[in-house]
């Protein structure tokens, strides 16, 4: 009996520890599930940051691209005036290698009587507000040049205070618009002198512009046409038509030829 009772007990304890391992196992099978589960979500967080951090780095390179290669010259400066970036064009005004100009004071690239009033400025955009003005930069080959300032805040975490300038070369825009207005003028002078009739209307119909041949033609002055609808000068009949034409031609730019008789 005495044996009986302990081989009894003995059965009853490796049950009572097999429903402990049964039990523990199914926890740590749990644990594992929750554990392969964490680890998936993980892997999916990862793979999105990598995502981003690719999508950021494209966004990065063509910013730089598009400001290394802009025909403006741009200088970031910090708060006390020093180049802390620059582009390509900044390097062309001045005649300076960029690693010349990097972490330098922005004021000495100026001259002396624009000290002052740039480092107004300087101070206030970096306080947000929108600056410009004139001034003259000194070259590297000692030459002096006229030139446009503008300067802007930027505030960003990484840049707290800094401001944008940007440099436009004066003399470059006066002699292109010089070029456009001699341009115009060698336009307009073959326009007056041809033996054809021509006309410039605006987008509305309006005449704009007529030559003399185009007076000549319809027997008007050019004061009795400037301003007035196009279809003054055709016939009711053509009317409609030749508005359609116009109308069609603004919005497509197509060409239309045809023949009316004028009025």
């Amino acid at each position: 009996m005495g044996a009986d009772a302990g081989s009894n007990q003995q059965v009853r304890e490796l049950q009572k520890r097999i429903q402990q391992l049964e039990t523990e196992g199914r926890n740590h099978t749990s644990v594992l599930e929750d554990l392969s589960s964490h680890q998936e979500e993980l892997r999916l967080q990862n793979e999105q940051l990598r995502d981003t951090q690719t999508d950021l780095e494209t966004a990065r390179q063509r910013f730089e691209a598009l400001f290394e290669f802009l025909p403006v010259g741009v200088l970031l400066l910090d708060r006390s005036g020093v180049i802390r970036e620059l582009n390509h064009a900044v390097v062309d005004l001045i005649g300076r290698r960029k690693e010349h100009l990097l972490d330098h004071p922005a004021l000495p690239l100026f001259d002396t009587t624009d000290y002052q009033q740039l480092s107004e400025n300087l101070g206030a955009a970096a306080g947000g507000a929108m600056r410009e003005m004139l001034a003259n930069l000194r070259r590297q080959s000692g030459e002096t040049l006229r030139v446009e300032l503008r300067l802007a805040p930027m505030h960003t975490r990484d840049c707290r205070n800094h401001v944008y300038l940007t440099l436009l070369d004066v003399g470059r825009r006066e002699e292109a618009l010089s070029r456009l207005e001699e341009s115009e003028a060698r336009f307009r002078s073959m326009i007056e002198h041809t033996p054809h009739g021509v006309c410039i209307t605006r987008t509305d119909g309006t005449f704009e512009y007529v030559n003399d041949a185009y007076c000549d033609i319809y027997g008007y002055t050019a004061d009795e046409l400037v301003g007035q609808p196009f279809t003054v000068v055709v016939p009711e009949e053509h009317q409609a038509e030749l508005e359609h034409a116009h109308a069609t031609f603004m919005e497509q730019k197509t060409e239309f030829a045809g023949t009316h008789r004028v009025r």
